[in-house]
């Protein structure tokens, strides 16, 4: 599982060029993770993670991808 704390580090090294400043704050992240958690009530959500606990989270094992 990949915390918050290392997710963060990735997150926050992109340029903003890439990723808009607001988007690399902590409370952001947090929001579009828990957005898009597989038990998430968000009628916009794509199921992406698993919170395997407080601030761990995996991805989805279930995702599929298609070209």
């Amino acid at each position: 599982c990949i915390d918050m704390d290392r997710f963060m580090y990735y997150i926050e090294e992109m340029p903003t060029i890439l990723v808009a400043s607001y988007r690399q704050q902590r409370q952001y992240v947090n929001s579009i993770l828990a957005k898009n958690e597989i038990n998430s009530k968000n009628p916009y959500n794509k199921k992406l993670f698993i919170r395997a606990r407080r601030g761990c989270y995996r991805l989805n094992s279930e995702l599929k991808f298609t070209i």
